[in-house]
């Protein structure tokens, strides 16, 4: 967990402009953040390079030659592999109009040119603090789905099989997306019992389905048969 948390604490920025001046400047502002970069003098490079690179952020120019700053926001933010990268917008005509149409199509923010350094390094900072929090929350979140997957399968281990005799008993396991403390299972005793137990324990996750399976295990195998054919027996074990 730790080793795949460290590898998001090294962001890369991506540079949109057609300006080789301006790119020289933010890549300046982004070194003394200590931010990595990637740079494109056009918006036909753009998708290429978010193909072929982790980008944690987007700096884009509106007015480009050819694919304009807005038509390469319009193109990222409907690509489904690509839309959850913040863009910050930047043009040196400074129209309300121009940073509402922005924002609408989902850009992060819009800084107008030319850069005022605190201010430029300010909000890239904190898109870029925001961006690494969101992957490692996303990062823990995997790893933790892949825990109760595992759990889950290991419940499933634990249930018994379908069976002909001497009862015919089949059944059907379907694990909610929460993983939950319920458990199931059926054992022969003698000739006269045969025993059935439906376990639910209070609460949800990891803890409570292994739990849950504990209790499967105890009723099925470590039970005395004198205990199984009382209830108040059966509950007596439980409780210690």
């Amino acid at each position: 967990m730790s080793s795949l948390i460290a590898n998001l604490n090294s962001a890369c920025v991506l540079i949109v402009d057609d300006d080789e001046d301006v790119r020289h400047i933010m890549k300046h502002y982004l070194k003394k953040l200590d931010l990595h970069y990637q740079e494109a003098s056009n918006g036909g490079d753009v998708l290429d390079i978010l193909n072929n690179h982790p980008i944690d952020l987007i700096i884009l120019d509106i007015m480009m030659p050819g694919i304009t700053g807005i038509e390469v926001l319009t193109e990222v933010k409907n690509n489904p592999t690509h839309k959850h990268i913040p863009v910050i917008m930047c043009s040196a005509i400074n129209r309300p109009e121009s940073i509402v149409e922005c924002l609408q199509l989902g850009a992060e923010d819009y800084v107008p040119k030319p850069f005022e350094k605190t201010i430029f390094q300010a909000r890239v900072n904190g898109c870029v603090q925001r961006t690494l929090a969101h992957n490692r929350e996303a990062a823990l979140l995997t790893l933790l789905n892949d825990e109760i997957n595992e759990a889950r399968e290991y419940v499933a281990t634990r249930l018994p099989a379908p069976i002909q005799t001497p009862l015919e008993i089949d059944h059907a396991y379907i694990s909610s997306t929460t993983l939950g403390g319920d458990t199931f299972g059926f054992r022969e005793i003698g000739d006269d019992h045969f025993v059935l137990f439906l376990a639910d324990v209070s609460g949800h996750g990891i803890g409570s389905a292994l739990y849950a399976a504990s209790i499967n295990d105890f009723l099925k195998h470590s039970l005395g048969t004198q205990q199984c054919t009382s209830p108040a027996g059966v509950v007596k074990e439980l409780n210690q």
